[in-house]
């Protein structure tokens, strides 16, 4: 099972459009309630025998999620992951799944 993404409270387009915006403004904490059903998803697919890929590290460094990570956005929208973000790991995260 692949794990829950973080929700942001804003939208990313609107954040990171704003003139003069900088990466840091549109940065956002990793929401508890983000991390507690995670938390819940890892223990009851681990009770499974399934296996649970953990996306907040991808993500996320030390509760902090950034809308850009190297050159690519992140976030399509508040809940959803950009195509392009997605293109990118998506070799990566096969390897995982593996």
């Amino acid at each position: 099972m692949i794990g829950e993404t973080p929700l942001m409270k804003k939208d990313p387009v609107t954040c990171l459009d704003r003139p003069r915006a900088k990466m840091g403004d549109c940065m956002f904490r990793t929401p508890t309630d983000t991390r507690g059903a995670v938390t819940i998803e890892r223990a009851v697919t681990r009770s499974t025998g399934a296996e649970f890929l953990n996306l907040l590290p991808w993500l996320c460094h030390d509760e902090k999620c950034p809308l850009v990570i190297h050159d690519t956005i992140v976030y399509f929208d508040p809940g959803h992951l950009s195509a392009s973000y997605t293109l990118r790991t998506a070799a990566a995260l096969e390897k995982r799944i593996e």
